[in-house]
């Protein structure tokens, strides 16, 4: 019996460099090819990447190199190569993002849907797609996206895929999404992107809506993740009655977390590089818990623990503080415990949307992730909290008489309306 097979990825981020290491850009780049390399060893019919290709809708030339030529490799083989935008592709201004500059990639423009089908051996499947929609901002763009669902999946019956880049509400626990039951129901298999972690979900109609997860490890929040279910991408069969979805894990750079305090700092550092593969460039990240009276060069001390097993390590160290009523205690809480802490200390349960944003930001800032870290300041500074607890004081100044000289500033440009998004010629 025949089989189709498409390779399902997302979330690759080709291009970034977790923490700031450049070596792991160049890590990044080799698992990407490795893995297009392996699914084509599959002899998939078809490659799809659902959103977040890359890192940033400009990335580093090195990156852009990478994923052309992986797919020229597919193309040749006779493979199709889909892919829709994700947030972390698409640019800010109206400028093209990087997917419209790889030859063979098929990719819909920024405002426009992705429809295509291919046969095989006698039977027609459709492929479709809609790039990111940033719906958490107002009803209207929702709606947006569930018009462009719409008109996406117009031609599709029950053989096929329909590529998203979003959050479903179900399984994100801080992101405004969409209901699983605003989804389609059809096509047989929705390959999401977006969320880092793997996901199959089946519908009561046999339809799969499933996340690979991201490639690599982005960010630490990842690490306990991989270690459970691996990191890498779906192979799925369509031939059948219903999706079949296999896993592949491929190979990432190894990292450890440990926590401790500087009782049991040596101990715990040994205890977590022992658990790191030899002879590999890995990533260890340490918690350590202070009191406020412990003065101490900790990042020393950890980094020549580590020096006396292996030079490959590259150590990332983040300090906390304790009450000293709390010695001994070298736990972090939960982030819905963390946000709830942070709502408490902001007035109480009505600010708890202005605390999850503060708790993305500690976590943003910790992970390097410039981006999000931009926009959360953004969206924190612009909260309408700040009006009710920042009152500015009321300043009497004397009276002055108007200078003969004096103008009034210009405002001319003040009202200048932001220029929209335009399609950009293929």
């Amino acid at each position: 019996m025949y089989s189709t097979l498409i390779a399902h990825f997302a979330d690759t981020h080709v291009g970034v460099r977790p923490y700031g290491l450049e070596w792991c850009l160049e890590e990044i780049l080799e698992h990407f090819k490795s893995s297009v390399e392996e699914a084509l060893k599959e002899g998939v019919d078809a490659i799809v990447f659902s959103g977040d290709l890359f890192d940033k809708p400009h990335p580093p030339n090195k990156a852009l190199k990478t994923v052309i030529e992986a797919v020229h490799r597919a193309v040749d083989k006779g493979v199709r190569v889909y892919s829709i935008l994700g947030e972390h592709d698409l640019p800010k201004v109206s400028d093209i993002p990087p997917q419209h500059l790889i030859p063979g990639l098929r990719v819909p423009f920024r405002d426009e849907v992705l429809t295509d089908c291919l046969t095989v051996s006698g039977v027609e499947y459709c492929i479709s797609g809609v790039n990111h929609v940033p719906i958490k901002y107002s009803s209207s763009l929702k709606q947006r996206l569930l018009d462009n669902v719409k008109n996406a999946t117009s031609r599709t019956g029950w053989r096929g895929v329909l590529m998203l880049h979003q959050s479903i509400a179900n399984f994100m626990e801080f992101e405004p999404g969409l209901e699983i039951s605003e989804l389609p129901d059809k096509p047989m298999y929705i390959a999401m992107g977006h969320l880092h972690r793997r996901v199959k979900h089946r519908q009561s109609n046999g339809q799969i809506v499933a996340y690979p997860g991201s490639l690599d490890i982005i960010k630490r929040d990842e690490i306990e993740e991989w270690k459970q279910r691996g990191k890498g991408f779906y192979l799925v069969d369509l031939s059948g009655d219903e999706a079949v979805v296999h896993e592949v894990n491929v190979e990432v750079i190894p990292q450890e977390v440990v926590e401790t305090n500087l009782q049991r700092l040596e101990k715990d550092v040994k205890e977590a590089v022992a658990r790191l593969p030899r002879g590999k460039r890995s990533i260890l990240h340490a918690i350590i818990w202070l009191k406020p009276s412990e003065k101490t060069d900790v990042s020393s001390r950890v980094r020549s623990i580590i020096s006396m097993f292996s030079q490959n390590i590259s150590v990332r160290i983040e300090k906390k503080y304790i009450e000293e009523k709390d010695v001994g205690r070298a736990h972090a809480s939960g982030p819905v415990e963390e946000v709830e802490a942070i709502a408490s200390r902001l007035g109480g349960s009505q600010y708890r949307e202005l605390a999850e944003k503060i708790y993305l930001l500690k976590q943003a800032v910790l992970e390097d992730d410039r981006d999000n870290i931009d926009r959360l300041i953004e969206e924190i500074a612009g909260h309408s909290y700040w009006s009710k607890v920042l009152k500015p004081p009321v300043i009497m100044l004397p009276e002055t008489r108007e200078s003969p000289t004096s103008r009034t500033p210009s405002s001319s440009d003040s009202g200048r309306k932001a220029s929209s998004n335009i399609r950009e010629a293929g």
